[in-house]
């Protein structure tokens, strides 16, 4: 037996077997973590053009990745999340310089631009949006 095993009883691996051979076994979620206040910009368009980009790199290849783990340990993955920090820390700066108003829109914009990108990259659900607290 393997060393990674080796704290494990051979009556805890077999419930794990069961568990995947005949209760369905999954993971809920896995979820990506990502700071986006790097994207923080004076102006709503420099902003925009920052998120997609930084989310872009971001989530390129994570969808792929989940899916290879799996497939390598035979586990089904329902749901892949994306969670970011408040957006409300990117809106601040645009409500301060363009005004409250455009600042509301562009949480909207924000909304709609953070939505496009994970079904791209095949994120199920965003976490962390928070407009104004």
């Amino acid at each position: 037996m393997s060393r990674v095993f080796s704290s494990f009883t051979t009556e805890e691996i077999v419930e794990v077997v069961e568990m995947l051979l005949f209760r369905e076994l999954d993971v809920r979620a896995v979820t990506l973590g990502m700071n986006i206040a790097a994207a923080a910009a004076q102006s709503s368009e420099e902003l925009l053009e920052r998120l997609k980009s930084l989310l872009d790199d971001g989530l390129r290849g994570f969808s792929a990745a989940v899916d290879k783990v799996a497939k390598r340990y035979g586990v089904r993955i329902v749901t892949k999340r994306l969670a970011v920090t408040p957006v409300s820390l990117l809106l601040e700066p645009v409500a301060t310089k363009e005004g409250v108003e455009r600042a509301c829109s562009l949480g909207v914009e924000l909304a709609k631009l953070l939505d496009r990108i994970c079904e791209k990259h095949g994120v199920d659900y965003v976490g962390g949006y928070a407009a104004f607290a």
